[in-house]
């Protein structure tokens, strides 16, 4: 999970909320200059890789769909692939 610092989704109360993003390690993918993570594990599972890294002092897990070679210490560029996102609110746990 990511935290937001600011969300506003559309047509509702939420504009300005601290919201936390939910993704599923599948849903990340390499990209340009997007969300940098700092690399702690790497562990190959044949033509796909799990990574575990850090992202704004949250642990989180990234299954990429091909062999990434990388060292611990690197930084891995993150994007969203075109799976739903969801919004939560952090103090109720609810989908927004």
């Amino acid at each position: 999970m990511v935290v937001a610092r600011t969300a506003s989704v559309s047509g509702d109360q939420s504009a300005g909320r601290k919201l936390v993003l939910g993704l599923r390690p599948e849903h990340l993918t390499r990209a340009d200059q997007s969300l940098a993570a700092k690399i702690k594990v790497v562990e190959p599972l044949g033509s796909k890789t799990l990574v575990q890294a850090e992202l704004d002092g949250r642990d989180m897990t990234v299954l990429l769909k091909e062999r990434y070679a990388a060292e611990i210490g690197d930084i891995l560029h993150l994007g969203l692939d075109d799976a739903p996102q969801f919004l939560f609110d952090p103090e109720t746990e609810q989908r927004v």
